[in-house]
């Protein structure tokens, strides 16, 4: 790409997310970015808010997606009441406190059977998988070492993942617990569902894999915003300067902060504190600490080994916003399109060539501009 051209899904031909009229009104002076040590003017906060709320809106699963995603459960539901009648087949997660993106793992937990050891756990995850690849799914895999053993796998009708695990602690407490800290911070859904894109685009977003899950993501914000941006809390909705503010303080405080020995506690009344020891003392001193509300002896990110990779990440966002608009390669069209790739394969399938009054189910003259 020739530096200074704008790419080929950009401006009018994406959703409103990529490019805001006011941001094509603002001048990059204006808004406060294009150099290397910005101050991130009010204009540009609320501008980066308004794309990151107009995001939060569209990126959610649509109603046909959701369809999909109900048939997929009653899919395994059957599969699992057959194989053994006296169990119940439940959904948590992100699915259930509507932090999910598109293309989020549906999580089932499966209770009712006595399993609590795990050598009769693991005979069941096999089981199941069995049963499953009877019934079509696809890529199955067993994690019968991870910290809660489960089967992963595809179901090729829909492509959605699937992971299944066994009498999760506290999973449907989790789900409250989410729902009730998204009803007292306004801002935190389309906070959280930005960072879960950013962190998936950047293969960031799996604990099997050295990364942060959704309710880490979603205990990490919160504990930022009650410990940082107290104005958040008393908003009862969005308000875009303060979304904007947020986003980019978040990103600045886990890019530049040495977090070595923080202990995140988003249920307590001090939601960010340094320790020396505590009840982590085995923790490698370059890693922190979020504790679990609902267990406070249960480290959320033991297993999220690429931390570090998060910090830079974090880092990198920085300084993508900061250079905003000539970052790269060209022209970006908008501030979050700097930092959220807008090809992703997620985007194209919701076919992002529709035009604004298409996405937005109104034209200018029904808006009134």
């Amino acid at each position: 790409m020739t530096r200074g051209t704008t790419p080929s899904c950009a401006m009018d031909s994406v959703p409103i997310w990529l490019h805001s009229k006011e941001l094509r009104r603002a001048s990059p002076r204006k808004l406060g970015a294009g150099s290397r040590s910005p101050g991130f003017g009010p204009e540009f906060l609320r501008t980066l808010g308004e794309e990151i709320q107009a995001f939060a809106e569209w990126v959610p699963p649509t109603p046909r997606e959701l369809e999909e995603r109900e048939a997929f459960v009653e899919r395994v539901r059957d599969i699992v009441v057959k194989l053994w009648p006296t169990s119940t087949v439940q959904v948590f997660g992100s699915s259930e406190t509507g932090l999910a993106l598109p293309d989020s793992d549906v999580d089932i937990v499966i209770d009712g059977l006595n399993d609590s050891n795990r050598p009769k756990c693991n005979f069941h995850l096999h089981e199941l998988s069995e049963a499953l690849q009877q019934h079509g799914m696809t890529n199955l895999r067993v994690l019968s070492h991870a910290k809660v053993p489960l089967i992963k796998f595809i179901d090729p009708g829909t492509n959605l993942c699937g992971d299944i695990s066994f009498s999760v602690p506290n999973a449907a407490a989790s789900v409250q617990l989410v729902k009730k800290y998204l009803s007292e911070h306004a801002v935190a859904k389309p906070l959280i569902l930005v960072l879960k894109t950013l962190l998936r685009q950047n293969g960031l977003n799996l604990v099997h894999t050295g990364g942060l899950s959704s309710y880490a993501v979603t205990l990490l914000v919160i504990s930022y915003l009650r410990a940082t941006e107290k104005e958040s809390s008393a908003l009862h909705e969005v308000d875009c300067m303060v979304l904007g503010k947020a986003f980019v303080g978040f990103v600045k405080y886990f890019a530049a902060t040495d977090l070595r020995n923080h202990i995140f506690t988003p249920g307590k009344e001090n939601p960010v504190t340094i320790s020396m020891g505590g009840i982590y003392p085995h923790r490698p001193v370059h890693q922190f600490v979020l504790e679990d509300p609902l267990d406070c002896t249960n480290d959320i990110c033991r297993g999220s080994y690429q931390k570090g990779h998060v910090q830079t990440l974090m880092w990198y966002s920085l300084q993508a916003l900061s250079q905003y608009p000539t970052y790269g390669y060209g022209v970006i069209p908008s501030i979050l399109s700097s930092i959220i790739n807008p090809r992703d394969f997620v985007f194209l399938s919701r076919h992002v060539g529709e035009d604004d009054g298409a996405s937005s189910g109104s034209t200018d003259d029904e808006r009134g501009e």
